[in-house]
């Protein structure tokens, strides 16, 4: 005999184990979703390296100033942040880097780290012997 006790179980059963399946596609379509744009965040950067290469825009890292202290940049440019194009995006703000003899500013932008667990290191003056080396900005 099919008691009402019986056919609320069994519609519960039924409804919980309709719900972990939905939640079990809404899952795998997020993680999907954010390996696309992981993807598609590192081709952005390749892209965008490939290209500062090409225009000679990459900052020369290494060169040198004799000087009792290092080269001040000029005061950093106020700029607004875009909204990011994908949750895999990093900001890096915007500022002046060294480039032969002279400052040039370069706008902050959105990148892909390129692995896991890395932060980015900006660029700086680092005193060797009687001067000062340029490094560029690195992922560490």
């Amino acid at each position: 005999m099919i008691t009402p006790r019986r056919i609320f179980l069994v519609s519960l059963v039924s409804l919980l184990s309709f719900c972990s399946v939905a939640c079990l596609r809404q899952a795998r379509a997020r993680r999907n979703r954010a390996e696309a744009d992981r993807a598609e965040a590192q081709a952005d950067l390749a892209r965008a390296e490939a290209q500062s290469i090409r225009s000679g825009q990459a900052a020369p890292e290494g060169e040198y100033v004799e000087a009792d202290s290092a080269p001040q940049p000029p005061a950093a440019v106020q700029e607004a942040m875009p909204p990011a194009p994908s949750t895999v995006h990093v900001w890096i703000a915007g500022c002046h880097e060294w480039q032969h003899g002279g400052w040039v500013w370069m706008p902050g932008r959105w990148v892909a780290r390129p692995r896991a667990g890395v932060m980015w290191a900006a660029s700086h003056w680092a005193r060797r012997g009687h001067g000062w080396v340029w490094v560029g900005g690195v992922w560490r």
